[in-house]
């Protein structure tokens, strides 16, 4: 026997032998587990059964048997890892039978939830419920798990103490070999800091800073239902734009912390007599805007007016000291002045100006021979569609950095129009402008193809493995076969799509988040990267970004400015850092420019940056010959 089981005991087990004879001597039959040895050399987990057989002439048998126990053991590996993870996971599990009966928790669900294993062994998962949804929210969510074995989402549920918190759930059914369900596993992580975090970045987001007051992008959504409402009722809206006068000698003088109190102490005292209906936004620097709405006559405006006026004859005491301000306002009502919030905003500031050159703390209304807005675009439009004709466009990279090693991890492509006679035109100019007239299309597509060429010369020439990130608009993804065009310029440039990122505002994505997620998710699949541009400026719900096809959260120029002096920005810039994190996304600042703020957003975690502080953008022969020299 010694023999015999020697010859396939794995060489690690030499003393085992002995071990198993002395027990079958003894005892007459023995069981032992051993690594054993195939005729080809791989080693195997045996099970052997030896027992000791004496005929009636006393001669002595050792029967044996073997099994092949690899998978047995497999398994209890595999069950011994799932044990580790099920009581060492931070993330709450709760396994149910098949009647929904709660047969086991860990402890990261006490620990979220408070409930100990006796005080929910045995009893259903509604014991949980918070009373938030109705029973439609559960019929759909057992729909969803009896037709496609699991579901996931968002949802409120109810600790032992009472307090109401929401959790990202995840149910999955468990079925045997013959299909039939066996079981659930619920497994949930407590989002409330997530949800906290959010919720205050929705508040900045659609918000100053500063004065608290509604900012830009609240006030054209409000403005926008404003205008739909007063057309119903057939009633009029009125824009008030308004700049303190002389608000530069102010900072210039006394510093701008000293101002920016006047600043908060102006919003106070014009927001103390608001109507419930209107709005007080800031728009930036010393700028406000009124939106009046629900009145019948221009007379209305002009008392209103004249309230605000009467305000400002009360001076104002800051840091003890005291200040006579007066304000310029422009007024422009719909539906005469303008039919959408951009051009009556426009068209106010453009009569706010009027009172200034008229000797300020006055308002005048707009007059459409104030403006030469639509002969500015008659002639930024032909002379676009000669640009494209005469190619006229460059494009121009700015690096990108890694804040972690100085790196240079790519570049962002920016489009340059150089006209004969207007000279270098504002993207601010002209962009919109290209959108309205689709020709957008034209020089988006200039720009990728530019951006594909020029990113394959520096990988190629060992200058460059990173990336270039391309600003698409929303036109392009939506009136075009953009997913087309870049696959053909991936493949006739011969371009990795590594290469190549895909920017997209946040506001645009928001304006119908189910599309535009589907559009970036069949552009994810190409294998493009995918950034969200002015992060913060947008209102993006939680669950919306948690499906986002994103790769990097871009923030926006405006917060990084304000960094690292003003708290407010300071917030904003820390919150959407937490969350890209919270949700497995890198950050990317843009406009940097000094090292306070490059050292501020390390010390905070932001992973990438772009701005002056690196380099001023450049043309394509420059970046050449820029990248030559980092060499």
């Amino acid at each position: 026997m010694n023999l015999i089981l020697g010859r396939y005991l794995h060489c690690a087990d030499v003393t085992l032998p002995t071990t198993v004879i002395a027990t079958v001597e003894k005892e007459g039959e023995a069981t032992i587990e051993f690594r054993g040895k195939r005729k080809d050399g791989t080693l195997f987990d045996v099970l052997m059964a030896i027992k000791k057989i004496i005929d009636h002439d006393d001669n002595v048998f050792y029967l044996a048997s073997c099994l092949d126990i690899s998978q047995i053991k497999e398994n209890e590996r595999q069950l011994r890892q799932s044990a580790t993870v099920f009581e060492n996971t931070t993330e709450g599990v709760m396994i149910t039978d098949a009647n929904a009966t709660i047969i086991d928790i860990n402890d990261a669900f006490s620990d979220i939830t408070g409930l100990q294993r006796s005080e929910v062994i045995g009893k259903n998962p509604s014991i949980l419920q918070s009373g938030r949804h109705h029973n439609d929210f559960y019929e759909l969510m057992w729909k969803s798990i009896e037709d496609k074995g699991s579901w996931q989402g968002e949802i409120w549920n109810r600790r032992k103490n009472g307090e109401i918190f929401p959790e990202w759930l995840n149910i999955s059914s468990v079925k045997n070999e013959l299909g039939n369900i066996e079981g659930f596993i619920s497994v949930f992580s407590d989002i409330t800091s997530l949800k906290e975090t959010a919720e205050k970045l929705d508040f900045l987001a659609y918000h100053d800073h500063l004065t608290e007051l509604p900012n830009r992008t609240l006030l054209k959504a409000r403005l926008e239902h404003t205008i739909s409402t007063a057309k119903r009722n057939k009633t009029l809206t009125a824009v008030m734009y308004m700049d303190i006068d002389n608000f530069k000698n102010i900072n210039d003088s006394y510093g701008h912390s000293l101002g920016d109190k006047i600043l908060v102490a102006v919003a106070k005292r014009i927001n103390n007599i608001m109507r419930e209906d209107d709005t007080l936004a800031r728009l930036g620097g010393d700028e406000f805007i009124i939106a009046m709405n629900h009145f019948k006559s221009p007379e209305h405006v002009v008392h209103f007016v004249q309230i605000i006026m009467n305000l400002f004859e009360e001076s104002f005491i800051v840091e003890e000291k005291e200040f006579w301000i007066t304000l310029s306002m422009g007024i422009s009502i719909a539906p005469d002045d303008g039919i959408t919030p951009e051009i009556l905003i426009k068209n106010a500031d453009t009569a706010m100006y009027e009172a200034k050159g008229d000797g300020k703390s006055t308002f005048k209304f707009y007059n459409k021979k104030m403006s030469a807005i639509s002969f500015e675009r008659v002639v930024v439009e032909n002379a676009l569609k000669s640009g494209i004709n005469n190619h006229e466009f460059e494009v121009y990279y700015q690096p990108q950095e890694d804040l972690s090693n100085n790196e240079i991890i790519g570049f962002e492509a920016l489009v340059r129009w150089h006209h004969p006679t207007l000279g270098v035109v504002s993207p601010n100019r002209f962009i919109p402008i290209a959108e309205d007239t689709k020709m957008i299309l034209a020089i988006g597509e200039f720009v990728l193809k530019q951006a594909c060429k020029d990113i394959k010369k520096w990988h190629d020439e060992g200058l460059c493995d990173g990336r270039i990130a391309v600003n698409v608009s929303g036109v392009q993804l939506e009136h075009s076969e953009f997913a087309e065009i870049l696959k053909y310029c991936l493949t006739h440039y011969e371009v990795d799509p590594s290469m190549i990122e895909i920017e997209v505002t946040e506001s645009m994505v928001m304006k119908n988040p189910e599309r535009w997620i589907s559009i970036l998710e069949e552009i994810k699949r190409i294998g493009v990267a995918i950034s969200i541009d002015d992060f913060g400026t947008g209102y993006s719900s939680l669950s919306c970004l948690r499906r986002l096809p994103a790769d990097t959260l871009k923030i926006d120029r405006s917060f990084i400015q304000d960094i690292p002096n003003e708290n407010d920005a300071c917030s904003i810039v820390n919150a959407i850092i937490n969350m890209a994190d919270s949700l497995g996304l890198d950050t990317l600042a843009e406009g940097i420019e000094t090292m306070e703020q490059r050292e501020y957003l390390v010390e905070k975690g932001c992973k990438y940056a772009q701005g002056f502080l690196f380099s001023r953008p450049m043309n394509g022969r420059d970046t050449y010959s820029w990248l030559k020299e980092r060499q």
